[in-house]
């Protein structure tokens, strides 16, 4: 369970300060941006910006993500080339829609984090995760809310997250993230979604601002209780297996294998 936390590409100020923010957590990662949060006019000073801040910043480019503009837009190829050039454990890939839209990068040997904005996206989703080279999913609620022409809620984006958290799953993708609140104040906002998120099965959420990472580290951290709870009913089963029994109860707890399953992915997932 990891934050992903935005920073702008072209503010060199704050690329180590978020390198920093994520340096004490192996799972975490950094998203720089040089799409919405960077102006057309200073995108050419983003990927500059970039550059100069992670070779100056040890090991930052082992968990930077560079958020690179959308096939066919006019940024597009310099972003790859300035990428290329750069090194970066992946891009993500803004407004993926269709597959075919990722080609551009994966065919360069990138791995891609696809970026689903829209409805159409959502419903591609399969399609995408599938595509070679893609290392997982994320959701940009914002710009989905507006495709949809939808009102902020949890309930308008609950479909979306349980789409792309099916698609990723049968694609066998292990990320999944989870778009940021923008509410930068709203903790009690940021924990709803946050937990809704952490339910459907997504693995990460964005974050906006490094001061809502550490509430993100509390909601997707896995407790001490989980795991004791996690091995005890691994422990059950395997008892009764033991007794020829493929299907036990303790207390008002029914465990066989898809139970114990579930038990051993939440202790993988922990020692990941």
């Amino acid at each position: 369970m990891q934050t992903w936390l935005f920073v702008p590409g072209n503010r060199a100020d704050r690329i180590p300060k978020a390198v920093a923010t994520q340096a004490d957590r192996i799972g975490d990662r950094i998203i720089v941006d040089w799409e919405d949060s960077v102006a057309p006019g200073e995108r050419a000073s983003a990927r500059r910006t970039t550059a100069l801040a992670l070779q100056q910043a040890a090991n930052a480019s082992d968990r930077c993500i560079i958020r690179i503009n959308a096939a066919g837009t006019s940024d597009h190829r310099l972003d790859l080339n300035a990428v290329r050039e750069i090194g970066c454990a992946a891009v993500m890939l803004a407004r993926t829609e269709h597959p075919d839209m990722l080609r551009s990068a994966t065919d360069g040997g990138l791995r891609v984090v696809a970026l689903i904005e829209s409805a159409l996206g959502v419903e591609q989703a399969y399609a995408i995760a599938s595509a070679p080279g893609v290392i997982g999913l994320a959701f940009g609620c914002v710009d989905y809310l507006a495709d949809l022409q939808a009102r902020p809620s949890l309930q308008a984006v609950h479909y979306a997250q349980s789409r792309l958290v099916n698609a990723a799953r049968a694609a066998r993708l292990s990320h999944i993230i989870d778009g940021p609140t923008t509410a930068l104040d709203d903790h009690e906002l940021l924990k709803n979604e946050a937990l809704q998120a952490r339910s459907l099965g997504m693995t990460a959420k964005m974050a906006i601002h490094p001061a809502q990472v550490q509430l993100l580290r509390q909601l997707f951290h896995i407790t001490p209780a989980e795991l004791q709870r996690a091995r005890d009913i691994i422990d059950w089963y395997e008892e009764g297996l033991r007794l020829g029994k493929g299907v036990i109860r303790q207390g008002d707890q029914m465990i066989d294998g898809a139970v114990a399953k579930q038990a051993r992915w939440l202790l993988d997932l922990h020692k990941s």
